[in-house]
């Protein structure tokens, strides 16, 4: 029973991480009437909240390894919630950053709790549990985005889909204090997942913290500017709408189709596979610019990509089994660091070379992550060194 609430726990967090990393988007337009401001600076809300997972998330899985999960997630949906009704009940534009940046903490939890709550729960499918999850913050994601376009188009208050999404965190709050977590048998029950090895682990973990950094700008450019870019092409806008749509619809059905593929085959081939495949697909759909092969590269493309966050959690907790927050919070935080960067060098490019140019550098980075993922493929081993068995 007490697995059944920490595999709850885990997924719900997943799912309203998944709700908060999309409501300023979703709701922008209802935001901008709601504090009188222009776009430009309404947006300028998830950078408060980028920044407060970046700053908080290495404090936090420190914390996580010294009391535990459950404690620090209690404090992190706390945190969540604050977010999600700061941001639409407060009319004080400037106390939004602050609820944003406190969002971010709760962002960070999310990092770290997961990963160890999921490593206990399901200690034999850690791989594919992971993949699950993200599957279910690809669901949040979305979950908010329809329920907002829905309940604005029927002149409902801006407050009452967050209110009604909130439910999710307010039933974590409620389970957490009947769920146990004996702190004292963590590394003992941490060892059950299937640990990987490298001769230099600290080089793989940087490694990988660069190929999140990488991944999670990718993703960034990807979402921002795909429908400008499309529509930039001479495609009509409801094509542009329709791709990054269907994007976004197979970057969940990847993450959940993976939960069983990460069953047959290793975290580290498909790191490669996936990567290499979605650099040759985007590449060919910048040279052919056929709309019919936008809709293919794209869909394929975002079954591919969609997973590989979750991947990069995997193989970095492996790695590290005996500090599954840490390793955890130490990904995120690079993560953070490629939300952050990407909107000001984006930015930058395209004052100077225009819109077309964020593709051309979304490639050059794709094929930087899969240089970095070959590496990780060749240093990355599933047996210890020595271990002939």
């Amino acid at each position: 029973m007490n697995r059944a609430r920490l595999t709850y726990l885990a997924f719900a967090m997943y799912f309203i991480t998944g709700v908060i990393c999309m409501m300023i988007g979703a709701e922008m337009s209802g935001l901008v009437e709601h504090y009188q401001r222009p776009v430009e600076s309404v947006v300028l809300i998830i950078s408060a909240f980028a920044m407060g997972r970046a700053v908080s998330a290495y404090p936090i899985g420190r914390l996580c390894e010294r009391y535990g999960p459950l404690k620090i997630l209690f404090i992190g949906t706390i945190a969540i919630l604050s977010y999600m009704m700061g941001v639409v009940l407060n009319g004080f534009f400037p106390l939004a950053f602050l609820f944003a940046f406190t969002g971010g903490i709760g962002m960070a939890v999310q990092d770290s709790t997961c990963p160890m709550l999921l490593s206990r729960a399901f200690p034999s499918d850690y791989s594919s549990s992971l993949s699950a999850g993200q599957g279910l913050y690809g669901m949040g994601g979305f979950a908010i985005a329809f329920l907002a376009g829905l309940f604005q188009s029927k002149g409902f208050p801006l407050y009452l889909t967050n209110l009604l999404l909130a439910i999710i965190g307010i039933s974590m709050i409620l389970l957490i204090p009947f769920t146990s977590w004996d702190q004292r048998n963590t590394e003992v029950t941490e060892e059950k997942i299937v640990p990987c090895y490298a001769k230099n682990p600290k080089l793989c973990m940087g490694i990988l913290g660069i190929a999140c950094l990488i991944y999670c700008a990718i993703c960034n450019c990807m979402a921002s500017y795909m429908t400008s870019y499309i529509e930039a092409l001479g495609f009509p806008q409801k094509d542009a709408s329709n791709i990054l749509t269907l994007y976004n619809l197979f970057s969940v059905a990847g993450s959940i189709a993976f939960v069983f593929i990460l069953k047959k085959i290793s975290e580290k081939n498909i790191l490669l596979i996936n990567s290499l495949t979605a650099t040759i697909l985007i590449s060919v759909m910048l040279y052919l610019k056929e709309l019919r092969f936008y809709y293919l590269a794209m869909a394929l493309s975002g079954f591919l990509i969609g997973v590989l966050f979750s991947i990069i959690i995997a193989l970095a907790t492996r790695l590290y089994y005996e500090h599954i927050a840490i390793a955890g919070a130490t990904i995120a935080m690079t993560g953070s660091a490629g939300d952050i960067l990407a909107p000001l060098f984006s930015s930058l490019i395209i004052r100077k070379f225009g819109i077309s140019a964020i593709f051309n550098c979304i490639v050059l980075l794709l094929i930087l992550f899969t240089i970095l993922s070959l590496l990780v493929y060749c240093l990355i081993k599933e047996k210890k060194y020595g271990d002939s068995k």
